[in-house]
């Protein structure tokens, strides 16, 4: 991983991006559904963008292989 292209978000811009809240981001992060953060110290946490990024996308690809298949024109 190149850490020059990379930028470190806060969970306000985390809870933004994927849509959740920070409740839910914590309680995910808890049982091992969310990626850990980047603790700067005791009350800051931030999260690698590439990290948020994948998860986005295993979360769309599981949502997808659980939708049922759409027949073309209905």
């Amino acid at each position: 991983m190149d850490l020059r292209d990379e930028s470190l978000l806060p969970v306000r811009e985390v809870s933004t991006k994927i849509g959740k809240g920070r409740t839910w981001i914590y309680e995910a992060i808890r049982d091992k559904r969310f990626p850990e953060p980047i603790r700067e110290n005791s009350r800051v946490n931030r999260w690698l963008k590439s990290d948020v990024d994948a998860w986005i996308q295993q979360h769309v690809a599981a949502c997808r292989s659980r939708q049922p298949a759409q027949k073309g024109g209905e």
